[in-house]
This record gives C-alpha cells, sequence and structure tokens, in this order.
C-alpha cells in the first residue's frame, strides 16, 4: 500500500525509488509466506495444484497489469493497483493460522478445529493430524539454527534442491526471452504493436500456468520439469541459430514463422515446470524447524538472481550478441536436466516425513 501511494504522488525520483523499496519488501515477504501458507493448510494430494495457484495469481496479475498499463497512465494503473493491497488485508484478516503453527504453539484444539474447517465436518482427520503432530514434535527435539540445517543431510539436499531450482529458474533465459519478444515477433513479419505482444505473451503463460495446476498432480513435479528444460534447452538453441544466421546476412525470411512457434513453445514449457514448481516446492521440500528460515534465504536467492540476470543481459548481448545469450542460456538448460534427474525427488502425493526420509537418502 505505501509503495503504491508514494508512485501516485511522486514528484521526482527519490520517491519512485522508494517506492519500489517497499514493494521489495513486501513482494519478498509474500513470496515467503504465501507458498509455506499453501502447503501447510493443503491436502497431500492437492498440495501441488494449490501451490501452483501462488504462479497462477502472479501471471494474472501481471497480465492485468499489461492490459490496464497498455492503454492507461501510470498513475491510473497505481491508483486501481492501491485498492489491492486493503482488499487482502480485509480478506484475510479472517483467515485461520495453519495447523502446523498452532500444534507448534501447544494449541491442539484450535488446530484441531482449523483443520476441521478446512478438510469438512465429514473428513476423518485422526491421521493427519498425528501426522502433523509427529513433524512438530520432531521439529521441537531439533535445533532450528544455521549450523543445524547445513549438518543434517535432509535439511542440506532440501535447500540445495531449492536453491538449484531456483538457480535454473533464472538461468533458463525467461528473461531474455521475454527482453527479446518484440524482436521476435518482427521477425516473423508481425507488424503487432509492442503492448498487444506482451499481452500475448501474458495470456499464454497465464493459461499454461493453469494447465500446470491440473497436471502437476498427475504427471508430478520432475517430468513437468524434465519436459521444461528440455524443450526449453531446444528452443533457446533454435532461436539462437536463427539470430545468428540472421546477423551473419544469410537469408531467413522463409523461416520467419519459427522464432515466434519457439516463443510459444518456450512460454509454455516454462509456465509448464520451472515457473509454478520452483515456488511450489519451498513448501514441500523443508522441514518445519526449518521451512521459515530456508524458505527465506531461497527467495533472497531468487530475487538476486533475478538482478543478476536482469543487469547482466542487456550487457552480454552487446558484447557476444543475443544469439550467443539465447546458447549460453541453453548450456544451462542441459546441464539442469542432469541436475532434476538425479536431485530432484519427486514429492508427489507424499507426506513431510516422508520426503524428509527421502532427501536423507531412505527409500520409500
Amino acid at each position: 500500500m505505501i509503495n503504491w501511494l508514494l508512485t501516485i504522488f511522486a514528484n521526482g525520483a527519490g520517491m519512485l525509488i522508494a517506492a519500489r523499496f517497499f514493494a521489495g519488501i513486501a513482494t519478498g515477504g509474500i513470496c515467503v509466506t504465501a507458498p509455506m501458507y499453501i502447503g501447510e493448510i493443503a491436502e497431500t494430494s492437492i498440495r501441488g495444484s494449490l501451490g501452483a495457484f501462488f504462479q497462477l495469481f502472479l501471471t494474472v496479475g501481471i497480465l492485468g497489469t499489461f492490459v490496464i498499463g497498455g492503454w492507461t497512465h501510470w498513475r491510473t494503473l497505481s491508483i486501481i493497483s492501491a485498492v489491492l493491497p486493503p482488499l487482502l488485508v480485509a480478506v484475510f484478516w479472517w483467515m485461520p493460522e495453519t495447523p502446523q503453527y498452532l500444534l507448534s504453539k501447544n494449541r491442539r484444539r484450535d488446530a484441531e478445529k482449523v483443520l476441521r474447517w478446512l478438510r469438512g465436518p465429514d473428513a476423518d482427520l485422526t491421521a493427519e493430524l498425528e501426522d502433523m503432530q509427529k513433524d512438530v514434535d520432531d521439529a521441537a527435539r531439533q535445533r532450528a539454527g544455521m549450523l543445524s540445517m547445513l549438518t543434517n543431510k535432509a535439511s542440506r539436499m532440501a535447500l540445495v534442491c531449492g536453491l538449484g531450482l531456483m538457480f535454473f529458474q533464472q538461468f533458463s533465459g525467461i528473461n531474455a526471452v521475454i527482453f527479446y519478444t518484440n524482436n521476435i515477433f518482427q521477425s516473423a513479419g508481425s507488424n503487432i504493436p509492442p503492448a498487444i505482444a506482451t499481452i500475448i505473451v501474458g495470456v499464454v503463460q497465464t493459461i499454461a500456468t493453469y494447465i500446470s495446476s491440473l497436471l502437476v498432480e498427475k504427471a508430478g513435479r520432475r517430468l513437468l520439469l524434465l519436459q521444461s528444460c528440455i524443450i526449453m534447452g531446444l528452443c533457446l538453441v533454435i532461436l539462437g541459430t536463427y539470430f545468428k544466421l540472421q546477423a551473419s546476412g544469410a537469408s531467413v525470411a522463409s523461416f520467419g514463422w519459427l522464432p515466434l512457434v519457439c516463443l510459444v513453445l518456450f512460454i509454455i514449457s516454462f509456465s509448464l515446470g520451472f515457473g509454478p514448481i520452483p515456488w511450489m516446492m519451498m513448501a514441500e521440500l523443508f522441514s518445519v524447524e526449518f521451512r521459515g528460515s530456508a524458505s527465506g534465504i531461497t527467495v533472497v536467492a531468487n530475487w538476486c538472481l533475478v538482478f543478476i540476470v536482469t543487469l547482466c543481459f542487456p550487457l552480454m548481448k552487446d558484447a557476444i550478441g543475443i544469439y550467443s545469450c539465447f546458447w549460453f542460456f541453453a548450456a544451462f538448460m542441459v546441464i539442469c536436466v542432469f541436475f532434476v534427474f538425479f536431485l530432484k525427488p519427486e514429492t508427489k502425493g507424499k507426506t513431510v516425513s516422508q520426503i524428509q526420509a527421502i532427501l536423507g537418502g531412505k527409500k520409500i
């Protein structure tokens, strides 16, 4: 809310910078707490689908900004956006704490009441409540410091997986492809205005992310991640080759449709896998005692990587050409295939205890 008020009444660069500062604090907090909250209230069977909704509504918000911002003044967009934070506070004020949090505070009766409200009056809560109590009791016996997290094999592997997913999400080249969207549309012989081109990309991303929420509990996390890095890698290689040929003076007019197809496939594959899944995995990988601190580390790493990629991409493009940038990110997608295949466990349909056992080297 402070961000939007500063933006609305900004009379210079200082106020806009301050607004972005407060926006960054709020965004970082939401990125940590929202996936955790969703993961702790969701049933195991639908945890992935609900977890994907974080990225889904993120893309819906971005799409809405593209649509409204394309035809209104930026102050008008800020005024419209300022309406949403008070609504969030008004609605979320009545939302309950998670059962796991209540159990950690020795409020078992309240935890059971919340779980009953979440699961319905006829649900059998005995097994689920006991599993939650066991996780909380195990967490209470652990020291939740950084050293304990790094010396515990399961927590260490969870942190490696979480950080790795965030790393490959940003080094998938998504920002490079989005940045070059207008050039790709022009290469296809399209006269679509830049504002419309970004809206088209936003629509594709939103639809594909919704499809991901439907598939994640059927196909599993690993399969969606693997298809994501393989298809994105192939698209990046093709895009790099196309723009290399174009830069060398070769005639590519007859293949003008190719980069547009690659763009659409890239956005779809990213939105099915590496868009939503790294965020939902934060609530699945980390045990109760380390979830808050580990999620915080993962989110900070993600936004640091966003900053690095956004800062360096224009410099790289000027230094080595856009085609080399695409090949650069494609190389990371090759590495990503091995990372997902050998290090990333499948968490579909598994409880927190089972996931921790797998990360600790046990077979389930």
